[in-house]
């Protein structure tokens, strides 16, 4: 390899750099692909411009919006704790990409200009529907990052252009990501097919009002699956709901076949991962949902017979003492007379309240054999239900307890 290397101490000296090399400059920041590439001799660039020097772009904003310099190390995405919550997905993106090594130096800003199908942050990037900043000869400028990527190794960027930062909303209540990839290995693979989703529900958490699904591996960039967006937007998410969207989503994607996976095995591939994304966004936005603070029941377990709130329940007390969840209530494959009365009488709506509206009931019942319709609602006061509809509840309950007091 033979080139000239450049340190740039200001963002402006890198633009300036960049526009007197044009063509033949190209931006240096992790270099991990960069690096390789030149070594294979598939890029050879006269002039490197390195940008390690330049205070600034390692920065991450999450205040509201979300702004990441362009040199924020995967490393620093998956430990910043802005991204333990509802941005989980920037945190499995981020540490499925090589080692620790790579994940040190590799940057946020060199992943999308180095444009692979396969990289592993963008697909969640634009299932957060971020936009990319460049500053050039011509000044800023700012585009979505699902027009920037234009090809297999190209970008919208300009030459002399420097991409200085990405940056995306924050993300509305009763939302959530996640990231799924699959490969040839568990690490230092790249992707075979990789999966980011995004969901908002409504107030009630019951319908869909926001979705994203952006797939990397199984086209010529890393794009959105729209069409199984918009099946989703507006439904309740149910699992044939979700299901469909897998479906569509692989209907709609262009793999190829290489040594790694068959087009077919890769469209494959993302109808079964797309609901898994899906379902695990789902299961974050109830998470969350969870009060911690004894205020809507959610949690409810039974120690020794007794209902009570695991969420103020060290574990701790629970040493030697019977704990009883929804998963022990069935017996021998057959589900307890209260899961099948909530089945027949259509109590279960969302399903988020519904094991510990069960378990209390069981507490209640297990002392109260007969009781009366408004004893059930008393009993059942410390639980909430997020779609308001305590009335099936309250008559599955009801029909639970006659069918009990005939087994007895």
């Amino acid at each position: 390899m033979s080139f000239q290397y450049h340190e740039a101490t200001s963002v402006a000296e890198a633009v300036e750099q960049g526009a007197r090399f044009g063509a033949d400059g190209c931006f240096l920041a992790g270099g991990t692909d960069l690096i390789i590439q030149m070594r294979r001799g598939t890029r050879r660039p006269p002039h490197l411009v390195s940008l390690h020097r330049i205070s600034g772009l390692d920065r991450v904003d999450a205040n509201g919006a979300v702004t990441l310099g362009a040199l924020v190390t995967h490393r620093t995405l998956e430990r910043h704790p802005a991204f333990q919550g509802r941005l989980r997905a920037l945190v499995e993106g981020a540490e499925v990409v090589g080692g620790h090594q790579i994940r040190n130096v590799a940057t946020v800003g060199g992943n999308i200009v180095n444009a692979s199908p396969a990289a592993d942050v963008v697909p969640v990037l634009l299932a957060l529907d971020a936009t990319v900043t460049c500053l050039g000869p011509g000044g800023e400028r700012t585009l979505p990052l699902d027009g920037f990527l234009l090809e297999p190794g190209r970008t919208a960027r300009q030459p002399g252009e420097l991409l200085t930062a990405v940056r995306f909303p924050a993300l509305p209540a009763r939302s959530a990501t996640a990231f799924l990839k699959a490969g040839r290995r568990k690490a230092m693979e790249i992707s075979v097919v990789c999966v980011a989703a995004r969901l908002t529900l409504d107030g009630a958490g019951e319908h869909c009002l926001d979705a994203r699904i952006a797939l990397g591996a199984v086209a010529p960039t890393t794009w959105r699956a729209r069409a199984a967006e918009r099946a989703l937007e507006g439904r309740v998410p149910t699992p044939d709901a979700l299901r469909e969207a897998g479906r569509l989503a692989a209907a709609e994607c262009r793999p190829i076949s290489d040594v790694r996976a068959s087009a077919r095995y890769r469209a494959l591939l993302v109808e079964a991962l797309v609901p898994r994304a899906l379902t695990r966004c789902l299961e974050r936005v109830r998470e969350e949902e969870n009060c911690l603070e004894a205020e809507c029941g959610v949690c409810t377990v039974l120690l020794d017979g007794r209902a009570v709130n695991a969420c103020i329940l060290l574990a701790a007390q629970c040493q030697g003492r019977d704990v009883l969840t929804i998963e022990g209530l069935a017996r021998d494959g057959r589900f307890h007379p209260l899961q099948q009365a909530f089945i027949d009488h259509g109590a279960v709506q969302c399903g988020y309240c519904i094991p510990a509206m069960i378990l209390s009931a069981k507490a209640y019942l297990d002392e109260h054999p007969a009781p009366t319709e408004a004893e059930v609602r008393e009993a059942l006061a410390g639980n909430l239900c997020r779609c308001t509809g305590y009335q099936k509840i309250a008559d599955a309950v009801l029909a639970a307890a006659r069918e009990l007091a005939h087994g007895r």
